[in-house]
């Protein structure tokens, strides 16, 4: 039988290069279908994690949706948290996952989801979300660099997972570079799995994917 289209990975030209905002401006090829059914309930809720004893004894982070009066300090996160890896990225990479406020602010025109998450109300991380063609690409992965190992971004990740499965989804997407081992080792220990590399510019990029 012939496999569902709409459940296949995007081609390898979705990465080609030159990369021009917004991770190489993913979403203007894998275009969001905007928000699906589901979102009223979901803000501050993180279900279907399964919590190790180890993860029972630190304190666990508040998941909600993130406005658009958040842009500015989400901007101002991804600075903070991309500006210690410079000698892993491209300058000119660094440069397009550091998005200004604007660029934040169009996400929430542009039918992404973004999800933050908060401890005591401090921002400490934060996820984006779309749904191209039955999938969930997750994506804009951040955790301020003072908040790092306290489980913030697997908390983030499997919120974003859980998310597409409420939606009905059946795969999850990320792009990653494979110079960020922590990231990459993060989404593996989720069960996201390489399915495509491309060259570009910035050196290549992964396609990890997680069946739903």
């Amino acid at each position: 039988m012939a496999a569902d289209r709409s459940e296949e990975a995007p081609s390898l030209g979705v990465f080609r290069p030159p990369l021009t905002g917004d991770l190489g401006r993913l979403e203007r090829i894998v275009k969001p279908a905007g928000p699906v059914g589901g979102t009223r309930r979901l803000e501050g809720v993180h279900s279907g994690a399964t919590l190790d004893w180890m993860r029972l004894f630190r304190p666990y982070p508040r998941i909600s949706f993130a406005r658009p009066a958040d842009a500015a300090e989400l901007s101002e996160l991804y600075a903070r948290s991309w500006s210690g890896i410079a000698t892993q990225l491209e300058p000119e990479v660094l440069a397009e996952i550091m998005p200004s406020t604007a660029e934040v602010e169009a996400w929430f025109r542009g039918g992404f989801e973004v999800y933050r998450a908060s401890f005591d109300g401090e921002l400490a991380g934060v996820v984006r979300v779309s749904f191209p063609t039955g999938a969930a690409m997750l994506d804009r992965l951040a955790v301020a660099p003072e908040q790092r190992r306290k489980g913030v971004g697997r908390a983030l990740v499997e919120h974003a997972v859980n998310r597409g499965r409420k939606a009905g989804v059946t795969r999850a997407w990320v792009p990653l570079w494979p110079q960020l081992e922590d990231a990459m080792a993060l989404h593996q220990a989720v069960g996201f799995r390489e399915s495509l590399r491309h060259p570009g510019p910035g050196g290549e990029l992964v396609l990890l994917e997680l069946p739903l």
